[in-house]
């Protein structure tokens, strides 16, 4: 999948061990009640595997592990959630409407 990536990319002389995309804002809207929040509780147990998209005729997988946070108004921990990842989904919103099939 590496080998995908970097043709993507244009970097066949590289190795690609990892490709990461990091924000700076620590920030996540409560489910519960809609206040926001900046207090991270930690990190969810594991990572989750997504599908993104196709490449070559391959599935690219997008791995998330989403942080969680404590919500400063009604006490809950809650999961951050990714835009385009439905809670609990398989694939994204951008890997069902490419899908081979359709």
């Amino acid at each position: 999948m590496h080998q995908g990536i970097a043709a993507l990319l244009g970097l066949q002389s590289w190795i690609i061990y990892r490709v990461e995309r990091r924000e700076e804002a620590k920030e996540a809207c409560c489910p519960a009640c809609g206040a926001r929040t900046r207090r991270v509780w930690g990190r969810a147990r594991g990572w989750r595997r997504v599908l993104h998209t196709w490449c070559g005729g391959l599935r690219v997988y997008l791995r998330v592990r989403p942080r969680r946070f404590r919500c400063g108004q009604c006490r809950k921990v809650f999961v951050e959630r990714f835009a385009g990842i439905r809670p609990w989904g398989r694939c994204t919103d951008q890997a069902e409407q490419a899908s081979p099939g359709s």
